[in-house]
Parts: structure tokens; sequence; C-alpha cells
């Protein structure tokens, strides 16, 4: 979504150069660009089902969400035609498939949604596969503790949370690292959970290797929207 500076909340300022925003663009600005356009409505507002890290990828069938156009003077819209206009205009940062217009009811169904996710992440870490294989046997099923990650303590409350590894596989390994394909409870922290976060997370599959770990890519690989499929 759109984040206003911190600093001058969204006035522009020398930190933001002048864009009022903390970050140059967003999926929200990308998607609703064409959708303002076409309806003239006055503004939007993003709701995704789940979040993640700014650099992590939405992959396989995308992410279930509703945009609401505020204030719209046309309501009759060609959707089939504008998803790959949307498209076409980011440039490949993003792409949306199925649009279609819904009740208000949608947007409290979508944010209060808690849908399993599955991810591919990447870890650099020395670690022999036999150990690999071993730890994802201990860590999936069990439940884990996560306190609140260090890196959005500052916005979050400070608490622990019970989470769980649904499923976990090593699908590739060299000497540098390896890849992993995991399914969590909603709400998990995925880095935390391989990294350990200073042990803030327990058990973390570092903890259960014995070696250090470092998170290379994370990429969503579906949310599971049961209720919405």
């Amino acid at each position: 979504t759109h984040w206003p500076c911190r600093r001058c909340r969204g006035r522009g300022c020398d930190t933001c150069h002048g864009t009022g925003k903390t970050y140059p663009t967003s999926v929200e600005e990308l998607v609703g660009a064409p959708l303002l356009e076409a309806t003239g409505a006055e503004a939007t507002r993003f709701h995704g089902m789940g979040r993640e890290d700014i650099d992590a990828r939405m992959l396989g069938r995308g992410r279930p969400f509703v945009l609401e156009l505020l204030r719209p003077r046309r309501r009759t819209l060609d959707l089939a035609a504008l998803a790959p206009e949307i498209g076409r205009r980011a440039e490949g940062r993003v792409e949306v498939d199925g649009l279609v217009s819904v009740e208000a009811a949608e947007v409290v169904r979508v944010k209060e949604a808690a849908p399993e996710k599955s991810y591919r992440v990447g870890v650099v870490g020395r670690v022999p596969v036999a150990k690999v294989n071993e730890a994802l046997l201990l860590a999936t099923g069990r439940a884990i503790a996560q306190r609140t990650p260090t890196r959005v303590a500052h916005r979050r409350s400070d608490r622990v949370r019970a989470r769980r590894i649904v499923a976990a596989r090593l699908v590739d390994a060299s000497d540098e690292g390896f890849t992993l394909e995991i399914r969590t409870e909603a709400g998990t922290y995925v880095k935390e959970w391989v990294e350990g976060d200073g042990g803030r997370t327990e058990p973390s599959l570092a903890a259960l290797v014995g070696a250090p770990l470092t998170v290379g890519y994370l990429d969503v690989l579906d949310v599971h929207d049961t209720e919405g499929e």
C-alpha cells in the first residue's frame, strides 16, 4: 500500500524528495491508477489478504485483494479490458487477474481472513543436507513462539505469538546454501523463523541446524484462500 513519508507525513520534504512517500510506488498505486482514471474516483483504498516484507515477491495465483474506489463518477467498467491495461502500465511489476465488482462485505472478509501461506525461501548458510532435512522434520507441525521481530517492534505491540510450520521440504542445495518450500500458519514471520532474530523466535531453523542462517530471498507461492476459491 501507499506509505506516507514518516518525516513529513505526506506533505513533501527533502527526505522524500518532495513526493510525500516512503517508497517511489506501491501495488496500490500501480493497480489503482488505471481504475482511478476509468472511474473518475477521488482516491483508492487497497485491502490485501495478508502482508509481506517489501522485498518479497508474490508469485503463483497472486494475492486476493479489494481495491475501494472512493466517490467514483463512473461505475460501469470493462474490467476484462482493464486487467491487461494495469499490467501493461505497470511494466511487468504487477499483474492482476479475475477482476470483478464486489460488495462492501468482501472488504471485511479479505481484511479478517487468516489463510495459510506457502513460500519459497532462499537460505544462505553452510549446512549438510542431512542436517537440513533432519531439522525440517523436527520443525514440521511443531509450534513455534515468535516474539515481535526487532525490525517491526517500533510499530507493533511487543508480545509472543504461537505459530506453526505446517509443511516444509528441501528443494535444492549447494555449498553456499539451500532452497526451501514451506507452508505456514497466517502471521508467521518466515525470515525470523529461519534466522532466529537473536532468540526471539524459538525454535528457529538456525537453532535446529546449529549454524547461522540468512534469508537471501523470499517468494510467496500461494495464499490459501479456501473460502474465496
